[in-house]
């Protein structure tokens, strides 16, 4: 990143029109990628906590060959009015019709095969175990279509749905829920830190705009890394969190030179090729060494852990590139909206100085006249 002539004005120097074309193609990515979000979050799973290769792993893989693995779905039925053996054994043999039929089922077994392993101590309550097909993703939207229709079934019996892949779905949803009241708690809080870090609301949003890019951006890449290995949900919510703390740091570095050398007497121009031939290598720097760090995790063989590290590179390096082309293109469409309040007409004209008896050159100032200073620095920050 050479820095540019000295009017800031040399070739490749940051012009109102290469702005708005970084804009422009940084909005229609942002769009593509928000319309991936449903296929992606329908692909990620919720497991991958086991490690591959391993012995555990074969014998699991050979034992669901056989028909004897783990079941996907197992469902419990118990009578509602306290009925025996007799009443559960021909509710669970019912629901285990119903769901043989159904598409991505492999193999069903219930109460009404007369296995004692699948009926409690006093007959009142009956197991229904389903193997079902296909990926983990598969197995889990069929597990969601499934559990209702087994409740339509039965409908004079209590159903309750367990199993990996009924797990998976109660993950998804939950950590969907929880994530969602977390971000609306932590964004006001994130957004007054910006701004009395900033000065400025729009210096301010600057960081909120490079990190909502970068980890809405991440999304599609998730999406075509399930093709290739299994990617668990909790990488979405890992690839939030790192993209969102390293938005704001990048952006600071940016900005915190751009403002130093333009504070010097600087052309904005010059300015900001400066900032990007300083801090831009820096930034850049920084996101090859993180990158590099979380490749050596995706080389543990657990899919959970590689799917983490595979989405903290992703989303580091969309950050990177988020700072060094929609950052400055930003800074060169606001201008001296960026800047912090200096004295201006909110603060002018008001009275300044210590309370009576302070030393100070300056008259006392009433509470009346406080109250005035401190909401001309509100208009000033506003």
């Amino acid at each position: 990143m050479p820095v540019r002539s000295g009017d800031g004005t040399g070739r490749g120097a940051w012009s109102a029109s290469r702005a708005w074309g970084v804009v422009v193609c940084a909005t229609v990515a942002l769009v593509a990628a928000i319309l991936s979000l449903p296929a992606v979050s329908r692909a990620c799973g919720a497991g991958g906590t086991i490690a591959t290769g391993t012995e555990s792993a074969r014998a699991q893989s050979q034992a669901e060959l056989l028909g004897v693995g783990t079941p996907d779905l197992v469902l419990a039925l118990t009578v509602r009015d306290g009925g025996a053996r007799p009443a559960v054994a021909a509710g669970a043999g019912v629901v285990a019709r119903v769901l043989a039929d159904e598409p991505g089922v492999r193999t069903v077994r219930s109460a009404a095969m007369g296995d004692p392993w699948l009926v409690s101590r006093d007959g009142r309550t009956g197991l229904v175990t389903v193997s079902l097909s296909g990926s983990d993703a598969d197995r889990k939207e069929a597990a969601l279509r499934l559990v209702p229709k087994a409740r339509a079934a039965a409908p004079g019996m209590r159903v309750h749905a367990s199993g990996v892949s009924w797990a998976t779905a109660e993950i998804d949803r939950q950590g969907a829920a929880d994530l969602l009241r977390a971000e609306l708690w932590a964004a006001p809080l994130i957004m007054l830190l910006l701004l009395l870090t900033y000065g400025s609301w729009a210096a301010a949003a600057l960081p909120l705009v490079v990190a909502v890019l970068a980890v809405v951006c991440c999304a599609p890449l998730l999406g075509l890394l399930t093709h290739v290995t299994d990617v668990s949900a909790f990488a979405v919510n890992a690839a939030a969190a790192i993209g969102f703390g390293l938005s704001i740091d990048f952006t600071l570095f940016v900005l915190a030179r751009y403002r130093e050398e333009h504070a010097k007497g600087m052309p904005r121009a010059r300015a900001l090729d400066v900032a990007l031939a300083t801090s831009g290598r820096c930034v850049f720097c920084s996101a090859l060494v993180i990158s590099s760090c979380l490749v050596a995790v995706a080389a543990v063989p657990v899919p959970l852990l590689r799917a983490l590290a595979l989405a903290g590179v992703a989303v580091t390096l969309l950050a990177a590139l988020a700072a060094l082309t929609v950052l400055p293109a930003a800074l060169t469409l606001l201008g001296d909206r960026v800047d912090a309040p200096t004295r201006c007409a909110g603060c002018a004209g008001l009275p300044s100085g210590g309370p009576a008896g302070s030393g100070g050159s300056s008259p006392a100032v009433s509470p009346p006249g406080l109250r005035r200073r401190a909401w001309g620095h509100w208009r000033c920050w506003s």
